[in-house]
């Protein structure tokens, strides 16, 4: 019998192993993969496979999630969590169940609440079309997924699900996918940014990209993007021409985050340490941490020429500043926790030319700022679907202006340096990760490309 085939995502071989259940984790895309029935025993106790690709939609990275193999039946806590609307607890036990990240258990779970929406079980609050989940100018964004019922003799064949504000539908027939384009309609005013450039393309290889997920420019203008996993860094030209490619040691290390600094060197924040390196050929320099052994998540150069970089566990959302001989120098701790009572898993660092620090997050759906001295200065944002408000945003960045970016999927959110909305606005791609650069150009990484946007003054 074979024992390998290529993964439906990305291409790449696998193995695989004796032990082998129903899905497997590709470690080149870090996404669940099914195995094929001839290459495995009967381990999906009789359950129907659902499969659902997500690329290209909700900031997600292709998924195929196997509701039979994670042995999800009618009344799992999982299913029951996100019927009741606590998108965040099923995360959690989400996780717990099957080891996977952060990201990678919000993108499942996402797609197993569109599928209770499909089948009209999940909990809908009320919205409009101008303020529903994902809209700009009236547009929104429908998800289907077909739930098949473990052991029940009935299969749905396919359902095809179309709506003329629609970005991206698809069809799911059992084992099969097909993507369904509909177009969108023209925007009748000029949007707060317009798209300048784009740089890298989709695919395998030397300046090109699957799954990039962090951006940086240098004040010489070269560009560095990175792979979320495997953890590879691309260098590019101002101008977009490929320059290098390296890979971290540990090819099982994401890297969450990358900051260009002085003198040629690359801030990598991985979830152990920041490594400082080389950025055209990659080489370790150095390696500063607080003294945890892990939780480091985003980076962000500040005007003073200290590195910001947040520190998030269950237990800890902190933030600490290096300076650039790897020495802390300050530090706000419990970020989160002193200002809403809760922590924060997931936070994402900007700064502001005045040193003020702002931090988003995930989970908390609001934007904190402190002053340069880590004094609390205001809150926005929040949960919801009202303008100004998010579902689960991605990154933040802020401009020498003043402007306050915070991305969600294909959404971009502007507000200005007090925290008044100034804009919301559909992108030409996802915003994974942001950065600004000399130029106040917006760059964002959009997992197969590096799309740059210009603020409309």
């Amino acid at each position: 019998m074979p024992e390998r085939f290529d993964c439906p995502s990305c291409g790449a071989p696998l193995d695989v192993p004796e032990d082998a259940g129903a899905t497997i984790r590709c470690p080149y895309c870090a996404v669940s993969v099914v195995v094929p029935e001839a290459l495995r025993e009967d381990r999906d106790g009789g359950g129907q496979v659902i499969k659902i690709d997500l690329r290209g939609l909700n900031n997600t990275t292709p998924v195929i999630v196997s509701q039979s193999a994670l042995n999800l039946g009618p009344d799992d806590p999982i299913l029951q969590a996100l019927r009741e609307d606590k998108k965040i607890e099923a995360i959690k036990l989400y996780r717990e169940r099957t080891g996977l990240g952060l990201k990678e258990a919000k993108d499942a779970v996402e797609a197993l609440q569109a599928g209770l929406s499909a089948a009209g079980q999940a909990y809908t609050p009320t919205a409009t079309p101008a303020t529903a989940r994902r809209s700009g100018c009236g547009l929104f964004l429908i998800l289907v997924l077909v739930i098949v019922l473990i052991g029940g003799a009935a299969t749905i064949a396919g359902i095809l699900f179309t709506a003329s504000a629609v970005e991206n539908a698809v069809t799911v027939v059992q084992d099969e996918v097909i993507p369904v384009v509909a177009t969108l309609a023209p925007t009748p005013t000029p949007g707060p940014v317009t798209l300048v450039r784009s740089v890298g393309e989709e695919g395998e290889g030397a300046g090109k990209m699957t799954d990039a997920r962090s951006v940086t420019q240098d004040s010489e203008g070269n560009i560095y993007v990175a792979d979320y996993l495997p953890g590879r860094v691309q260098a590019f030209s101002a101008s977009g021409e490929f320059i290098s490619q390296w890979m971290l040691e540990d090819p099982d290390m994401q890297i969450y985050s990358l900051a260009a600094l002085p003198e040629g060197r690359l801030a990598v924040v991985t979830s152990r340490a920041v490594q400082i390196r080389d950025g055209r050929s990659g080489s370790l320099l150095e390696s500063w941490t607080d003294g945890g052994a892990f939780g480091y998540g985003d980076a962000w150069l500040m005007a003073d020429g200290t590195l910001a970089v947040t520190v998030e566990t269950a237990s800890v959302n902190d933030v600490v500043f290096f300076d650039m001989q790897g020495q802390i120098v300050r530090r706000i701790d419990d970020a989160f926790t002193r200002q809403t009572g809760d922590s924060e898993m997931q936070m994402s660092v900007a700064g502001d030319l005045s040193g003020n620090i702002y931090l988003l997050g995930s989970f908390s759906r609001l934007v904190l700022k402190y002053d340069r001295e880590g004094t609390f200065i205001t809150r926005f944002g929040g949960e919801g679907n009202e303008p100004g408000q998010f579902t689960f945003p991605d990154d933040i960045a802020v401009d020498s202006a003043g402007r306050v970016y915070v991305s969600e999927g294909r959404n971009l959110t502007i507000f200005d340096e007090n925290g008044r909305l100034v804009a919301r606005t559909p992108l030409e791609g996802l915003a994974s990760g942001m950065a600004v650069n000399n130029l106040d150009e917006l760059l964002t990484a959009s997992r197969d490309s590096v799309l740059i946007y210009q603020p409309v003054r």
